[in-house]
């Protein structure tokens, strides 16, 4: 006989007193019905749709609330909040929990994913649903959906469940005016030839009364004219009849050929190569109804500081249950501006304060707020935990949208690898995801990456740095055999992981305009919604507003209006530039197309032509214009020159 520990021996007593209790099997346990805290034994190698029987069996509440997901704490006493668990093809096992997701003993937490749980109304005798495993029916459409993938799928069908149900009601309300127009028409006919019937019926009637003994020839007459006369009412009766049920067959007709019109138009978006044109065909489709909504109007008072109008804009972008596709107003108090250059100025602002932070102290680093961090084309959410909690990502996404939407100005530079992270929460896709080392805003991760991928060797000290941040992170210590591995486990994890949690307060607010729809069905058209640097459109507001204009050295008069005069000529010519010419002068101006915090121009009176000293973002312009044109001219070969060198001709 083989000699057993003292520890195997306590196991195999506990496995046989659960054995006698019947707690090792499934079938044999009650099914409490509660929300709260309770334990649900399972075989730790049993399929999906063993575990998801056990946990409805445990807890039926959730049988009805269309599919659950899982999750578990994290952090510490003070900072502890739920992290989803991502949910595998599969769904959930025990041994995915307890191997991939390393759940260990930590205590689990369910919540339902389509439908919040009536406590009012739980039943202890329900049965299981038709539905389990990881397969769970749309409450909107009816289909059977992978439990992983439902979340994404109710993101688009319940806009489609609403727009239908929007139509429906629209359709059934002209269909009974149609309807009720049909019934009144035949009806005041019937009417009309009644009284004209009975007009031609008392006139001969009168006449007999006070005449003479009528003939009978007069009254064969009289009685033929009455005749004729219902013929010719009822032949009217029924040519108004059968005109109005025309006019109704061609009322239904028109109606449903419009339908069939919008519809297509509504699917050519999703058709479209060209992703801008898709992007502004998506556009006109969620605002095709927008006239008739009412007004979303924003009054920013211009006397306040800048710190004061920036909680006014994170405060308006706060509100909750707002219709974000309304016709969108905005007001300047303290500025006579009207009209759309307003409404520019104010997305300008907002896209700048998103582009280059927030002067409010909301991350507690004593300098600006900073919402998206890292170099040009590259940028990710910062990972600061102030920011999270005061959910300024979920601002950042309906500001992005509501500009997308009234064709403002967008974030430009987003790195490309966040991409999939907004389009759906696929574990595959996001895994799928290239990442490269200026993805990564963190210098001591880069370098880490660097020192593993490299070929040199390491030192002691060079592991214990690696295996310190590995431990941290929850990932395996580093090896002989795992070195390039580990370095793009870091790198995921610190550019991937850390932001999953911003990332889906982004895409809570894309979906709160109704724009992550767009990125849902047709993922490539992120790169309309966040274009490249260079891509980026300028406008001319934000140009001027950040411009610092000279000031006249003398109080001569002749020079005071030399320098009056090429200032208005630079503004004019900023004003009324295209993108694509505005994009040439900033990058004459400062050496490249990423707008600076501040421009500044001088005034030189012994310059021929203008130059640009790009290291102070320094535009010098000469005084020798004689008119605006001769001053565009000279602007135009000053500028045409930046592919050749600094600016100097």
């Amino acid at each position: 006989m083989a000699e057993r520990t003292v520890a195997q021996l306590l196991r195999e007593a506990a496995t046989a007193l659960d054995e006698q209790r019947g707690v090792g099997s499934a079938t044999n346990m009650p099914a409490p019905d509660r929300t709260g805290e309770g334990r649900a034994n399972r075989d730790k190698f049993c399929t999906a749709t063993e575990f998801t029987a056990i946990l409805l069996l445990n807890y039926p509440a959730l049988r009805d609330c269309g599919g659950y997901q899982l999750l578990r704490a994290r952090g510490t006493t003070r900072s502890k909040c739920l992290i989803p668990i991502d949910c595998p093809r599969e769904g959930y096992t025990p041994h995915y929990l307890c191997s991939t997701a390393n759940i260990g003993q930590a205590i689990l937490y369910a919540r339902p994913l389509q439908r919040d749980i009536d406590l009012e109304t739980i039943s202890q005798t329900e049965e299981p649903g038709p539905h389990t495993q990881c397969e769970v029916e749309c409450m909107f459409c009816g289909q059977v959906i992978n439990m992983a993938s439902i979340q994404d799928h109710i993101d688009v069908c319940e806009i489609s469940h609403q727009q239908s149900t929007s139509a429906a009601q629209t359709s059934a309300q002209s269909s009974a005016a149609q309807s009720s127009a049909q019934s009144a028409a035949p009806t005041s006919a019937a009417q009309s030839a009644a009284s004209t019937s009975a007009v031609q019926s008392a006139a001969p009637t009168s006449a007999a009364q006070s005449a003479a003994p009528t003939s009978a020839a007069q009254s064969a007459a009289s009685t033929s004219a009455a005749q004729s006369s219902a013929q010719s009412s009822a032949s009217t009766s029924a040519a108004q009849s059968s005109a109005s049920t025309s006019a109704a067959q061609t009322s239904a007709a028109s109606t449903s050929s419009t339908g069939r019109v919008s519809e297509i138009c509504n699917e050519e978006w999703k058709l479209e190569p060209d992703t801008k044109a898709a992007a502004k065909m998506f556009q006109t489709h969620l605002l095709k109804d927008a006239d008739q909504k009412p007004t979303l109007k924003l009054t920013l008072d211009m006397h306040v500081t800048e710190e004061d109008r920036e909680r006014a804009i994170i405060g308006f972008y706060k509100q909750t249950n707002i219709d974000w596709t309304r016709p969108f107003e905005v007001q300047l108090k303290g500025d006579c501006a009207i009209g759309d250059g307003v409404k520019k100025y104010f997305f300008s602002l907002c896209l700048n304060k998103l582009q280059t932070g927030l002067h409010l102290h909301l991350d507690y680093t004593g300098g600006k707020t900073i919402l998206f961090t890292g170099a040009a084309d590259h940028l990710v959410p910062s990972t600061s935990l102030p920011l999270l909690q005061g959910d300024l990502f979920r601002v950042a996404g309906r500001i992005i949208g509501h500009s997308f939407l009234n064709r403002g100005p967008l974030l430009s530079g987003m790195g490309q690898c966040l991409f999939p992270l907004l389009a759906s929460k696929d574990m595959g896709a996001i895994d799928a995801a290239v990442l490269q080392l200026d993805d990564c805003p963190d210098l001591d991760i880069v370098e880490i990456v660097s020192l593993l991928e490299s070929q040199t060797v390491l030192t002691p000290e060079n592991v214990d740095q690696v295996n310190h941040l590995a431990l941290s992170w929850d990932l395996p210590n580093l090896t002989e055999n795992n070195r390039r591995l580990l370095g793009q486990q870091i790198l995921h994890h610190g550019v991937i992981v850390r932001r999953e949690r911003q990332m889906a307060q982004l895409r809570k607010g894309l979906k709160d305009t109704r724009v992550l729809q767009m990125l849902k069905e047709r993922p490539e058209l992120a790169s309309a919604l966040f274009p490249r640097s260079a891509e980026a459109e300028l406008e001319p507001e934000l140009i001027i507003e950040r411009i610092v204009w000279p000031e006249p050295d003398s109080d001569e008069e002749e020079e005071i209006d030399e320098y009056c005069s090429v200032v208005a000529y630079l503004r004019q010519y900023i004003s009324l530039a295209s993108s694509s010419e505005l994009q040439q002068l900033i990058e004459f101006w400062t050496g490249w197309a990423v707008l600076p915090d501040e421009l500044y121009v001088s005034v030189d009176r012994d310059a021929t032509y203008p130059t640009a000293s790009t290291c102070f973002t320094t535009l010098k312009l000469p005084t020798g214009c004689g008119s605006y044109r001769d001053f565009c001219f000279k602007l135009g070969a000053a500028v045409s020159t930046t592919k050749f060198g600094f600016g100097r001709i």
